[in-house]
């Protein structure tokens, strides 16, 4: 506890048992907030919890609000307790708290509960691999499983270190330097760099986030054409929030508009969003600034399946760098790249769950062509 040793919060326990003012109000508020660092903790005791129930019928409306904002640190039968009392406060101010406790709580509990059904089934298909396949395929598929599970938490936690590095470095000069009078310019430098990489890390987080959500079984027919064109907006408004001038662009789709899928529109068009990204970010010369370029994306229909071509003019790449990506592993990024690593395995995820491929080729200071297929009906295997 940041503020109250443990014998402290009996005696102070004690005292406001036999009488609930018997400390000054503000006293009474700071015991609350540093009540939360204990629960935070998970080493609460008896005495800490009889203490919550206390600070919860307080005089002052200032003390229950700040039990309110603890009360996802509960266990769950002092919680349903206090936040059921609190979301009944006379106090405009408390209520909303406890409420927004509540559907903390809440969301909390759904996503617990999706964690723990995801791995009831990959558990569910590790033993049925097993009954159709024999002990020894489960056991390399396992193998393979963790293995790539290695590997992407590994290109995770690179990239995570190479935000929190330049954090924790300028945070560092920034303390240094507050003893001997902080410059106004060199200030405004350290804390550009630390916004910047928040943003970097914001950035990855949405895209684990977006990686690991489960595909849906809903498709309906979609035009391909306006899926296409979504995704090159989204893809350009993109760089302009970023700064970047796109009228530099040429950025042709020719994409017949008769060509119609069976699809999950959302994970179509977040997938051929992230082809576009890649393909337009080729041809940044430097921060904010665009050389002249061309990205196309044209399709075209191919028996029952669909051949969609998503090709720059840009840098390209070497062939070391190629086999790399062609790897499509989650999180992992080249040097050329300085995107989060999620964006291409994300989009292969996404059409490989619609029964297609998607496969790249690229040569270096030529150009990148990303080749996505899909069927245009779906099985009952695929959806």
């Amino acid at each position: 506890m940041s503020t109250y040793g443990r014998q402290d919060v009996t005696d102070l326990l004690t005292k406001l048992q036999a009488n609930p003012e018997a400390i000054e109000w503000r006293e009474r508020r700071e015991l609350a907030r540093s009540l939360s660092d204990l629960l935070r903790d998970g080493k609460q005791t008896d005495d800490d919890l009889h203490l919550v129930a206390v600070l919860a019928d307080d005089p002052k409306w200032e003390v229950r609000r700040e039990i309110s904002e603890l009360l996802t640190l509960l266990p769950d039968d002092d919680f349903t307790h206090a936040a059921a009392k609190l979301s009944e406060d006379t106090n405009n101010f408390v209520r909303k708290a406890a409420e927004r406790a509540l559907d903390r709580r809440r969301k909390g509990q759904r996503a617990a509960k999706h964690r723990r059904h995801g791995i009831q089934e990959v558990a569910a298909e590790f033993d049925e691999m097993e009954r159709l396949h024999g002990t020894l395929a489960a056991k390399m598929a396992r193998r393979i499983s963790e293995r790539l599970y290695d590997v992407s938490v590994g290109a995770c936690v690179h990239n995570l270190r190479g935000v929190l590095t330049p954090i924790k470095t300028s945070t560092t000069k920034l303390l240094s330097e507050l003893d001997g009078g902080l410059d106004a310019e060199r200030a405004s430098k350290h804390l550009t760099r630390i916004d910047e990489k928040v943003a970097f890390l914001e950035r990855l987080l949405d895209d684990m986030r977006t990686y690991s959500q489960p595909i849906p079984h809903e498709r309906r027919r979609e035009k391909l054409n306006d899926l296409v064109r979504d995704a090159m907006s989204i893809a350009v408004e993109n760089l302009r929030d970023k700064g970047y001038e796109t009228s530099v662009l040429k950025l042709p789709v020719d994409v017949p508009h008769d060509i119609t899928l069976e699809a999950a529109r959302h994970q179509i068009v977040v997938a051929v969003t992230n082809v576009a990204k890649n393909a337009i970010e080729s041809l940044v010369v430097d921060e904010g600034r665009l050389r002249a370029g061309t990205v196309s994306i044209c399709a075209k229909l191919v028996g029952d399946r669909i051949e969609l071509a998503v090709e720059d003019d840009g840098d390209g790449m070497s062939a070391e760098d190629l086999e790399e990506i062609r790897e499509f592993v989650p999180g992992q990024t080249t040097k050329k790249q300085e995107g989060t690593g999620f964006g291409l395995p994300t989009a292969k995820k996404y059409i490989e769950a619609h029964g297609g491929e998607m496969g790249i080729d690229s040569r270096d200071g030529e150009g990148t062509c990303v080749t996505i297929i899909l069927p245009t009906e779906q099985t009952e295997c695929e959806s």
